[in-house]
């Protein structure tokens, strides 16, 4: 939460500036080869394909961990995400764009992904827990100072920038689920057969 909050005090670049740091770091210092022009189809769709990430992992989470209360937070990132995904496709029916994902930012968010995923397919039981409770926490903490720092300053209509202040208090709150899970002890974290 204290990360959250220093990034919330962080200084925002200044308007010429924001295109070049855009993207420097996308998600835990993937950078890419360019600067992004950033427009609110490019922010949908960002955000359209982190949605679809976290989704993936959440059903991969409900299947593998080890423990109910893990399994239960995924179920939960399931509808948050799922229902965030919806909002971003809404906005940009009404608005009649298409949502547009960069290619070389699609695939730096494709392959932190892909890394991610790889992660989850080999861990088990408790590891798994660890792992996918970690990976949440920190895409969580990244997606919350791009839309704040990022995201927000760039957004040029109305309902985009509703829709990023909307989806805030859930992004928290998976983060700092994620943070109360991982501090709790183990036995805690696992079920009661020791799994």
């Amino acid at each position: 939460m204290l990360l959250a909050l220093l990034v919330l005090a962080a200084p925002r670049p200044c308007a010429p500036c924001l295109q070049l740091t855009m993207f420097m770091t996308l998600r835990q210092g993937i950078p890419t080869a360019h600067a992004i022009p950033m427009n609110d189809a490019t922010i949908l769709g960002l955000r359209a394909t982190v949605d679809e990430e976290e989704i993936e992992s959440a059903q991969w989470a409900v299947k593998h961990a080890s423990s109910p209360t893990v399994r239960d937070f995924a179920r939960s990132l399931l509808r948050g995400h799922g229902n965030a995904q919806n909002s971003a496709k809404g906005i940009a029916d009404r608005l009649k764009v298409r949502i547009n994902i960069p290619g070389d930012t699609d695939s730096a968010l494709v392959s932190r992904h892909n890394v991610e995923m790889a992660s989850l397919r080999t861990a088990k039981g408790r590891q798994f827990d660890r792992v996918f409770l970690q990976a949440v926490r920190d895409d969580h903490m990244n997606e919350i100072a791009k839309v704040t720092n990022w995201y927000l300053p760039a957004a040029r209509n109305d309902s985009v920038r509703t829709y990023l202040h909307d989806i805030m208090p859930t992004l928290a709150k998976h983060q700092q689920i994620a943070e109360k899970l991982l501090a709790q002890p183990r036995t805690t974290v696992a079920t009661k057969r020791g799994r």
